[in-house]
């Protein structure tokens, strides 16, 4: 007896075109609860969405939204705590770590010193004593109370020095209520950088000498303006400075 053969009709390209648009659906819908959020993605709306386009019933595979549960089920989704937080840049550390009494002088005396100056004056004027204390381990106090070296420091304390037409000095003491948000923010800047360094290397680059050696910036400012011939004659080896407002700023006298 012969055996009829039963034919089997092959696939068309509809229905596989139809599986290959059911598996993709069912991979974005895995991709999205992946990116929007397991907890915050409907899962029924999906089903719905997946239900409404043309398929084929493919009775070899598990249902839409059981496949998406097997798959959420078997992530492991980490705690809150457990999650890493993004990295951020280091922080950069400041120049200078100041007490706070340290601070406060240093704000004295940039008003002291250097009222009459602009903002970044001040700023400069502040990183000559920050170097100095540096160069020496002194405090910052240490360096401005230091025997002859500043001018506007009166029985110990910073003052205000007032020369008056006749030659006769007055001494003003400088307080706290003097102290202006211009003058903190200008001191302020000087704790978190060195501007004399970089000034006092693009001198030194310019006349073609060896930067390098003014590594540290400036130890030392004077006004030019106001001091005497014999003064000056002291700063003549000087090789590289810069000027800034009233005052030139050096690294020493060489």
């Amino acid at each position: 007896m012969k055996r009829e053969r039963k034919i089997v009709p092959l696939p068309t390209l509809e229905s596989k075109t139809l599986k290959v648009s059911a598996i993709i659906v069912v991979i974005a819908a895995i991709i999205v609860i992946v990116v929007v959020g397991i907890g915050d993605y409907n899962l029924a709306k999906v089903e719905r969405d997946y239900e409404a386009s043309r398929h084929p019933v493919l009775e070899e595979r598990l249902p839409v939204k059981e496949q998406m549960r097997r798959y959420i089920d078997a992530l492991e989704v980490p705690e809150e705590d457990e999650i890493e937080e993004t990295e951020t840049e280091e922080a950069v550390e400041p120049y200078y770590n100041p007490t706070e009494e340290e601070r406060k002088w240093a704000y004295l005396m940039a008003k002291a010193e250097a009222g009459t100056e602009d903002s970044f004056g001040m700023t400069l004027e502040t990183n000559v004593a920050i170097n100095r204390a540096i160069e020496t381990g002194d405090s910052l106090i240490d360096v401005y109370t230091a025997n002859g070296q500043y001018s506007s420091i009166h029985n110990g304390l910073p003052h205000l020095r007032i020369v008056h037409e006749d030659g006769s000095i007055e001494w003003i003491l400088v307080t706290e209520d003097m102290i202006t948000d211009e003058i903190r923010e200008a001191v302020d800047k000087a704790f978190e950088k060195d501007y004399t360094e970089e000034m006092l290397k693009e001198e030194a680059i310019s006349g073609g000498l060896d930067s390098s050696y003014y590594q540290g910036g400036a130890l030392y400012f004077y006004n030019p303006y106001a001091i005497s011939v014999e003064r000056e004659k002291e700063r003549a080896g000087i090789k590289v400075a810069f000027q800034h407002g009233n005052h030139r700023f050096y690294r020493n006298c060489r």
